[in-house]
């Protein structure tokens, strides 16, 4: 077994102990019904589950921001290598695909990045309201790459998208940004 399946094996122990830990400590402090109470999900679902705001209950702390410090690093490693990968492609196409398939790649390339740079934008302001600074800066720069701003590299769709999020997310959440903006 590798030291990486090791290292993982570990990390989900010891964040499912946490997790229980907690549970346990919060039902035992606790005796009213967390999602009960005409709430989100508890009229008209079929299967039961029920949801809880995390701002009204204070689960922020307790269950949001232990979740984004075990995955922000693996978000940002997918979400970096679908925006390099997203035209890459292309050129290579050129030569052996027909129109079609070639207009689909494009629209695919298209999709993939839209859904990466939403994935920037909500991982930027969830580490700015769970207060980790390293996460944000780390997403600002690397969205800042991709932008190719100053490389005098020609522009793809995929970069001029990257500027405009940029943007969006100084005029949207530039209170949150901090330093890394």
């Amino acid at each position: 077994e590798s030291d990486y399946q090791k290292e993982r094996d570990q990390i989900l122990r010891n964040t499912e102990s946490l997790l229980r830990q907690k549970k346990t400590k919060r039902s035992s402090s606790s005796s009213t019904d967390v999602g009960g109470g005409g709430g989100i999900g508890s009229s008209g679902n079929k299967c039961g589950t029920q949801f809880v705001r995390t701002q009204d209950h204070g689960l922020k702390d307790e269950y949001v921001t232990p979740m984004f410090d075990v995955t922000w690093g693996p978000a940002l490693a997918v979400f970096s290598t679908v925006m390099e990968s997203a035209n890459g492609t292309m050129g290579f196409l050129l030569s052996i695909a027909s129109d079609n398939e070639i207009e689909l790649a494009a629209e695919n390339a298209a999709s993939a990045t839209e859904v990466c740079l939403s994935g920037f934008q909500l991982a930027i302001r969830i580490a700015a309201l769970c207060g980790n600074v390293t996460a944000g800066s780390a997403f600002v720069h690397a969205l800042s790459n991709f932008s190719l701003l100053g490389t005098g590299r020609l522009l793809e769709y995929r970069h001029v998208r990257c500027i405009q999020t940029l943007l969006e997310i100084g005029r949207d959440d530039g209170e949150l940004l901090g330093n890394s903006w």
